[in-house]
């Protein structure tokens, strides 16, 4: 991925465990799977684009599929695309659905490819691209890039006949000077919004020039002019203040790197760690052909709002080379129910670790201090003031404000690294107990009861009324348990809960926007028991090993969904937990110090999806890894016994700046084709509308060929 456009790209970077450990032994899992790298600078960003479309199409394998007819292709965005790992609970594959005709006329005529996105989501709206690709000349020694133009246009997917929104073009330039050049442009506008990138990049060998620009309504014009041989990057770029630009050497030999996913294997044999986390599957809408994924964490599909309890949709086998197909039934419930387990450390084991601290209406990251200005305890040590646009503001305290525990029988905090809540005893006197609980939470599976379950509750307990009113401003959802524990039941067979024999579930048809924002992500109980003896040992301050906790909300990863077979439950599997406790010799590059010998509780639910590791704001205000895995790092389960190893498998390269002396051969020049301000007015076009019916099953699945019928 990502390989094929940046100039300043460099060999993959692997590491490797320990040369005796069977685990990285030729011909393992471990050893044959590649780690692909791309490089990062503040003036390649307007590049990300282009550098996901030829990901994306590198996927649609349109060059085995040529006349073969029009075909669907998935692709999990995922893997085309560097950035944070999502932290919420809706943890399964980004995948888009692409119809993809791929045509020549013979071996001397061009290949043409017609390109249809029928939906993605962007967020603020759902759009749908078309897109034509002419391919004149494959890539070759002589000429890297090839000799191509693809052209697309962005429609709103459920307003196409306002026309194109949008539009782009990614093209290699022929030269006079018999270099590579390459060209990008997009462009989007809407209800007042204006945002444009261009690019040029020419390259000779490991020389070359770029020019990069952007230009919103919201950041204004920023530019920046590149050139570089085969050791060193001359940028100029503009000053953060926006006061002029300035010149920076770059080192291409001295780089940061940042992994951006890793994949487990077993460290006796270096096989992979498996993980059936869910299916995916197909159904018939109209005229159009749907796709969708059902996973551990819940359930993903193209047009969301299609989805009915009891639908029957084709769960997809794409593993035995041609697809196939089983009819199953799709179901759900207004609710969630987690199961929460623990495990425990130390005070020793997590001093160093940050928290999330909620205290007064402010959010504060605390740390254990065991002896701070006013003794052990634990302290807040910074304030964090979250932001629509970008990582949160955090402003350190000095002094740390030790964190009153009087009269309290716990303190709960947050930690992304320990597995979400935590939980620290307190003594009858106020002194901390050296006893700190993390939680593990798993999904409630109806494969997992085989009877209902009464359940109980003290604090934190929803009613059955949930509307505008208990939710608004000034509602309140919760009951009143001062007379005593909420009683409900949880439901083995349709996953609903309910108290006094009503649903305590969100009503589909109140949106977020019509509640007070504290619950536009949902609603979560406070701890639920099988028993009221278990609720009096929770607030008596004692110890539980296991509880549930409920969730309900307006989000998909609010409710529960599973699908049955031949009325059996389809079994999907959930994570595994890992412990680390992170060392000098784990860390990839040494810049990991801050972390040392702090613990972590990962979550791993397969290739490229490893939780729990943190990400912190960099000086470009991007999210990015705050530590690296060295390949062959040991996990252990957190259930105790068996060990894994991790390897990279996407990375981030970052040129390191140089003292501006080791850039003195190098002068900024131009590329010798100008930076583009639109497409081409001759270009051609995809204006045809999405081909009905979609063709079923797909043929390519995330860059693999499974059908050529």
């Amino acid at each position: 991925m990502k390989h094929a456009l940046l100039p300043l790209l460099i060999a993959t970077v692997a590491g490797t465990g320990p040369a005796s450990a069977a685990f990285d032994d030729a011909g393992t899992d471990y050893s044959k799977q590649h780690t692909d790298s791309w490089t990062w600078t503040p003036g390649l960003e307007p590049m990300e684009t282009p550098n996901e479309i030829l990901c994306f199409m590198q996927n649609l394998k349109a060059g085995e599929m040529v006349n073969q007819g029009p075909y669907t292709a998935l692709v999990n965005m995922a893997d085309c695309t560097s950035g944070q790992q999502d932290q919420n609970n809706n943890r399964g594959p980004d995948n888009i659905t692409a119809i993809v005709e791929s045509t020549r006329a013979s071996n001397s005529d061009p290949q043409l490819v017609k390109v249809w996105i029928p939906r993605m989501n962007e967020g603020f709206m759902t759009t749908q691209i078309r897109a034509m690709a002419v391919i004149r000349q494959s890539p070759s020694a002589a000429n890297p890039a090839g000799d191509f133009t693809l052209t697309f246009q962005m429609y709103d997917a459920d307003n196409i006949g306002l026309g194109p929104l949008g539009q782009g073009q990614l093209q290699s330039v022929p030269t006079d000077n018999g270099n590579t050049s390459l060209t990008f442009y997009e462009s989007f506008g809407m209800d007042g919004f204006s945002d444009s990138r261009a690019a040029t990049i020419e390259k000779n060998g490991a020389a070359g020039a770029a020019i990069t620009q952007s230009d919103s309504s919201f950041d204004g014009l920023r530019r920046y002019q590149l050139s570089w041989n085969d050791s060193r990057a001359l940028v100029e770029q503009p000053n953060s203040d926006g006061s002029g630009t300035a010149q920076a050497c770059l080192a291409k030999d001295v780089l940061e790197e940042r992994v951006y996913g890793y994949g487990v294997y077993h460290h006796s044999d270096g096989s992979e760690l498996e993980i059936q986390g869910g299916f995916p599957f197909e159904f018939e809408s109209g005229n159009q052909r749907v796709h969708g994924y059902l996973g551990y964490w819940g359930l993903w599909m193209e047009d969301q709002s299609l989805f009915q309890d009891g639908m029957t949709v084709n769960k997809m086998d794409f593993s035995g080379g041609a697809p196939s197909s089983t009819p199953v039934i799709l179901h759900s419930s207004g609710g969630r129910l987690n199961k929460i387990t623990t495990d425990t450390r130390t005070l020793a084991e997590i001093s160093g670790v940050r928290f999330g601290y909620w205290e007064g209406g402010t959010n504060y990251r605390a740390e254990y201090l065991a002896n701070g200005g006013d003794g052990e305890g634990f302290y807040k040590v910074a304030e964090e003031a979250f932001s629509e646009d970008g990582p949160p503001q955090v402003t350190e305290l000095e002094p740390p404000q030790l964190i009153d525990t009087t009269g309290l029988n716990r303190l709960d905090l947050y930690s992304d690294q320990l597995g979400g809540s935590v939980t620290v005893r307190i003594d009858s006197g106020g002194g901390l107990k050296n006893e700190v609980v993390l939680r593990k939470r798993q999904v409630v599976s109806s494969s997992d009861l085989t009877d209902d379950l009464t359940l109980y509750c003290s604090w934190g307990c929803p009613g059955s009324t949930l509307n505008e009113t208990t939710l608004g401003p000034n509602g309140d959802p919760m009951l009143d348990t001062s007379g005593g524990n909420a009683q409900y039941t949880f439901d083995a067979q349709t996953m609903a809960l309910t108290h006094n024999g009503n649903p305590v579930t969100w009503p589909d048809a109140l949106s977020a926007d019509s509640v007070s924002p504290q619950w536009a992500y949902g609603i979560h109980s406070g701890v639920l028991t099988t028993t009221e003896a278990a609720q009096e040992t929770f607030n008596t301050g004692g110890e539980l090993s296991t509880w549930y906790e409920w969730e309900t909300g307006p989000q998909s990863w609010n409710r529960s969904f599973w699908a049955t077979g031949n009325g059996q439950v389809i079994s999907i599997e959930p994570p595994v937990f890992l412990s680390l406790t992170f060392t000098a010799e784990d860390d990839r590059d040494g810049f990991g110090t801050d972390y040392y010998n702090e613990p972590f509780l990962l979550e791993y639910s397969g290739l490229g999806e490893l939780h729990g590791l943190p990400f912190e704001a960099d000086e470009h205000m991007r999210y990015a890894p705050a530590i690296n895995l060295r390949d062959g790092t040991l996990l252990t389960a957190a259930n105790g016994g068996e060990q894994f190893v991790v390897k990279a498998l996407h990375t981030e390269l970052s040129l390191v700046e140089q003292d501006a002396s080791a850039c003195g051969s190098l002068s900024l020049t131009e590329p010798s084709t100008p930076l583009p301000t639109s497409i081409d007015s001759d270009a051609p076009l995809n204006t045809d509308p999405v081909p009905s019916p979609v063709p079923s099953p797909a043929a390519v699945v995330n860059g693999d060929v499974v059908s050529q019928d």
